[in-house]
């Protein structure tokens, strides 16, 4: 299956020849926390409650009688929580009458389920302006940002988004105050330095504006970015002037990522908490984690 820059999907025979690649960014991964991220969320529940109504719309006239005034179509709560589970009730409540434009049937503190149906002053998006909004590129750059994360906590990295906002020379010179001589501190920060500059939503924007912007980024083909991990992929990583303290043209060693002294996990409280300090996290978040 193919698809085309510009959506079109066509099926292309393979006959005992296979290709492979690697993916050029078109768009950039949005950083966690950014708006882009609240925007994404705001709009995929626009797009299900639309085409939950609409859909409810076509059930409820097929089972009408004739002369039997058209019913209206509703959406639940409890439904609409099952896709977003992320999302509070309060803030699936808010958003439901905020941005989809729904009012309630009935009030949360009814025995039944929350139930909600347009607004009369709305009317409903078509199919078409539903799929400009969530669009597979948006949805696949915020997932791209979420299985970051969630690879660096099983790592061990709880604050990734703090470490790519740093300045990579900034990065250097904490780590270099590190005691580099233990090699599990050793180890745990060139895992940090990884992690930092091939998280997606940094590599994402050094290639596009090195290829796309033109704003002077140079990316380096070869090194830490390459995700086959075995050298044969390009690293898209900005190497423009930065300095590394530990990165070099290979970057971390196979197998070095876990289960080894780079687990970040294997540090004392009292090193992951000078680490994290060094790093600006204030000694209040240091003090609330109970599991290192």
């Amino acid at each position: 299956l193919v698809r085309s820059p510009g959506g079109r999907l066509s099926l292309r025979e393979l006959t005992g020849a296979l290709s492979v690649g690697q993916q050029q960014p078109s768009v950039r991964v949005p950083p966690p926390g950014s708006p882009e991220i609240e925007e994404l969320t705001n709009n995929r529940l626009l797009a299900t409650v639309a085409r939950q109504l609409r859909s409810n719309a076509e059930k409820l006239k097929a089972k009408a009688k004739p002369g039997e005034p058209e019913p209206t179509p509703t959406v639940r709560e409890d439904v609409l929580k099952a896709r977003f589970p992320k999302l509070t009730a309060s803030a699936l409540r808010a958003k439901l009458t905020g941005k989809c434009g729904c009012v309630a049937v009935n009030t949360p503190g009814d025995s039944m389920p929350g139930v909600y149906r347009l607004s009369p002053d709305e009317q409903l998006m078509q199919e078409g302006e539903l799929r400009r909004l969530v669009t597979p590129e948006k949805v696949c750059a915020v997932e791209s940002m979420e299985a970051a994360l969630e690879m660096a906590k099983s790592l061990g990295l709880r604050h990734l988004e703090k470490l790519t906002a740093a300045a990579p020379e900034r990065m250097a010179v904490a780590l270099e105050q590190l005691p580099l001589h233990n090699a599990q501190v050793a180890a745990a920060a060139e895992l940090i330095e990884w992690a930092a500059s091939v998280a997606p939503w940094v590599s994402t924007d050094a290639f596009v504006s090195c290829m796309r912007d033109a704003r002077g980024a140079i990316l380096s083909i070869t090194g830490a970015g390459d995700p086959t991990g075995r050298g044969h992929g390009f690293s898209f990583t900005n190497e423009g002037g930065q300095k590394r303290a530990f990165l070099g043209p290979k970057g971390p060693e196979q197998g070095s990522l876990t289960g080894s002294d780079a687990d970040l996990r294997k540090l004392s409280q009292e090193t992951a908490s000078k680490i994290l300090i060094s790093f600006g996290v204030d000694q209040a978040i240091i003090d609330a984690q109970t599991n290192w």
